[in-house]
């Protein structure tokens, strides 16, 4: 009573679209259509358009994955739901040099509770090369397909997947140039035929996984070169530091490091003991000025005015130029302070206590003093003599009054030689040379002839001091 339009299929699998028209008075045409070749080429067009979809979804999923364990979980994932299969797993080359492969942590179920057993049994499956399914495609580097596991005498986990309840399986190789990096293993509830388009297929995935792999093992690479080379710095740095330490700790000098804001980077033991400063004042950051305060208060500083000792502090650590100088503190003590400007406006000092020096400098200062007072007001004559160049490189100012000779006289060419009575000269310039010679000391009596003509007897007591093969003596004349 109205018009229909059906699918047929026929005993010889062509498919027929009938088309029937109702006509005016109760008859109807019917249109019969062979609609095979069409349903080929639409299913054709779907499948092609569901590869690609494939295809591109992996690519973007390969680019975005963090590492390739994160790519290949979505990428079996998307493989199982396009072909129907119920499980998707991935082994990886172990790192044992064995060359067995070891299951990964990358899986895809359809019911995580039914293939659970499944799972539990190939996680704890190494496989030999050639062993298994993923030890064949490990092996022979091409993909294999098993219609049933469960019957299988090269499948190891045979009775974990019967009782899982699966039963074809396929695997593919994921190659980075001629070496394996991975293999996806499939298993399905059904009997997997070997399919030539899956395989191109999944050729395809392998191919853009392989980049995933390549980035991802040469990433590892860099990283671990990255990890090793800070671990080697960092050691080098901590034996660096503990050198450091231990100079700091050795050193004979306080020493301490400002920055340009003018606040404590490093200091070392010393330099706190030096100013009698407690571990709590001496903390990296803490600033200058509270650190001269703090001697302050105790009565450690120089000069008369706290406020004018801390200004000319801070106007010398300003300098950008190296200086030194010596401090005498308000205890008595001096020390000894350089100070060293650094590349961005900080600064480093070194502090030594120079107290005893000092003293022992002072002292000897006025031992001298004493000792050339005591020298030049008696009627012995210090002389210092090079035979080198025969003269004189000092006498001492009693010559002018017992001789009547003036300095300038006593310092020309051979006066000591001249300056003899002619009747001693000889046996008195020879004794003397002799003696000098062999670096002995000696002392002789002779006659010098005074600048208004008298004879006056002498003796001269002589030290000789060899430096390198060469003479100096000092006379003294009575």
């Amino acid at each position: 009573a109205e018009d229909t339009t059906e699918q047929h299929t026929l005993a010889d699998g062509r498919t027929v679209k009938i088309q029937r028209r109702i006509s005016p008075g109760g008859g109807f045409v019917s249109l019969h259509t062979d609609i095979t070749d069409i349903i080929r080429q639409t299913e054709l067009l779907e499948a092609q358009a569901a590869t690609m979809d494939l295809m591109k979804a992996i690519a973007v999923d390969a680019n975005e994955s963090a590492d390739a364990d994160e790519a290949y979980a979505i990428c079996i994932e998307r493989i199982c739901k396009f072909t129907g299969w119920e499980v998707g797993h991935v082994y990886l080359p172990s790192d044992d040099g064995t060359g067995r492969s070891s299951p990964a942590g990358a899986w895809y179920f359809t019911d995580e509770t039914r293939f659970g057993s499944f799972r539990e049994t190939t996680e704890r499956t190494l496989c030999d090369p050639g062993v298994g399914l993923p030890g064949r495609v490990f092996k022979e580097g091409n993909p294999v397909w098993l219609r049933d596991v469960t019957v299988e005498s090269n499948f190891p986990r045979a009775e974990a997947a019967k009782g899982s309840g699966l039963v074809g399986g396929a695997a593919f190789p994921v190659k980075i140039r001629d070496r394996i990096a991975a293999v996806l293993e499939f298993y399905s509830s059904q009997p997997i035929q070997p399919n030539p388009q899956i395989e191109e297929i999944l050729s395809h995935v392998c191919n853009q996984m392989s980049s995933v792999a390549e980035r991802d093992r040469t990433e590892k690479t860099l990283k671990a070169r990255v990890t090793a080379e800070l671990h080697k710095r960092d050691q080098a740095l901590v034996a660096q530091n503990a050198r450091f330490d231990a100079a700091l700790g050795n050193m004979t000098q306080g020493l301490c490091m400002f920055d340009a804001q003018k606040r404590l980077i490093v200091s070392n033991d010393r330099y706190a003991r030096i100013y009698d400063l407690p571990p709590d004042v001496m903390k990296p950051g803490v600033a200058l000025r509270q650190i001269l305060e703090y001697r302050i208060a105790n009565g450690i500083y120089s000069g008369a005015n706290p406020e004018e000792y801390i200004k000319e502090r801070m106007t010398w650590v300003e300098s950008r130029e190296f200086s030194s100088k010596v401090q005498h503190l308000s205890d008595g003590r001096s020390i000894a302070i350089a100070h060293q400007p650094m590349p961005g406006g900080g600064w480093l000092t070194t502090h030594e206590d120079i107290s005893e020096r000092v003293k022992s400098e002072q002292a000897l200062h006025d031992s001298e003093q004493r000792f050339k007072t005591l020298v030049e007001t008696t009627n012995v004559v210090p002389w210092e003599f090079d035979p080198a160049t025969m003269r004189y490189t000092y006498v001492g100012p009693q010559a002018i009054e017992l001789f009547g000779y003036s300095l300038e006289d006593w310092y020309t060419e051979n006066f000591f030689v001249n300056m003899i009575h002619p009747d001693d000269r000889e046996a008195a310039v020879n004794f003397c040379m002799e003696a000098t010679k062999e670096c002995k000391d000696h002392d002789f009596e002779y006659r010098i002839m005074t600048a208004d003509g008298r004879a006056l007897w002498v003796r001269d007591v002589v030290s000789v001091i060899a430096e390198n093969g060469v003479a100096n003596r000092s006379h003294q004349s009575e």
